[in-house]
């Protein structure tokens, strides 16, 4: 539009004529046409503009409408773009189930290691094997074949842990019955096994305590009677002997009637 010097008043330019121009432009019927169709001759990508990927070009000629049938096409979450279900990156499920049991085979035998380690510096109940293993992650059926195969090869024996606490507690440490009893029960050690080891042991917890109240009362000498009595009594029950079996040693080894 101008205006017209002369009068003042405004006028539509003239329009050029263009060659070709019949109504709407034709263009392309989508944008998957204009990307297979490429650009036209003569036409020059800008600075800023990235041609279509041979691949991209590809996919737009291949509109999911002429797949052959059967074909099931993976459309991306994001983005465009779709991937034949029969690529092999898509399907790795057995690749996946290959790894997940070697995990679990490493995990497993990390674990076997890891209980070998402390059976060879330390004496385990099947309890504390089985806790131990679940902790390094075998657990269920690998736990429980782990756990049977070293009893056999004798690795693990509840029995032979039970008489180690007698030795260890009872007959080295004085410790009495109930005493022992109780550290067997702490190791987790089968119930029937600890019953028949506690049964085994000579009922003489009064003899006993006797022979461990003897030796203690010699570093009481420059006590009175009072107090040497009271600490030998509260240290024979500290060792696994009831009161009145505490009592009666303590006076025995001190001399009081």
């Amino acid at each position: 539009m101008s205006r017209d010097e002369s009068t003042g008043d405004e006028r539509l330019a003239p329009v050029s004529y263009l060659p070709g121009a019949s109504g709407a432009v034709q263009g392309p019927a989508s944008a998957s046409d204009a990307i297979a169709a490429g650009p036209k001759p003569g036409w020059e990508f800008g600075e800023d503009e990235t041609p279509p990927s041979p691949r991209v070009s590809r996919l737009a000629a291949s509109p999911t409408a002429a797949s052959p049938a059967g074909a099931r096409v993976t459309v991306a979450r994001f983005g465009a773009g779709a991937r034949d279900s029969s690529d092999p990156d898509i399907d790795g499920s057995d690749e996946d189930a290959d790894d997940l049991e070697d995990d679990e085979t490493e995990t497993r035998q990390a674990a076997e290691d890891r209980l070998l380690r402390r059976l060879r510096s330390k004496s385990l109940s099947m309890d504390e094997a089985y806790r131990l293993l679940t902790a390094e992650g075998a657990v269920g059926d690998d736990a429980d074949a782990i756990l049977s195969r070293f009893q056999r090869l004798g690795y693990l024996d509840d029995a032979r842990l039970a008489e180690e606490i007698v030795r260890s507690h009872h007959e080295r440490k004085g410790m009495g019955r109930a005493l022992v009893e109780r550290e067997m029960f702490r190791r987790g050690i089968d119930s029937a096994v600890i019953i028949e080891t506690i049964a085994a042991l000579p009922d003489d917890d009064a003899g006993a305590a006797l022979e461990l109240a003897e030796k203690r009362a010699r570093s009481m000498r420059s006590l009175t009677s009072d107090v040497a009595e009271r600490r030998l009594v509260g240290f024979l029950q500290r060792k696994g002997y009831n009161g009145s079996v505490a009592r009666q040693a303590a006076r025995s080894a001190l001399g009081l009637r």
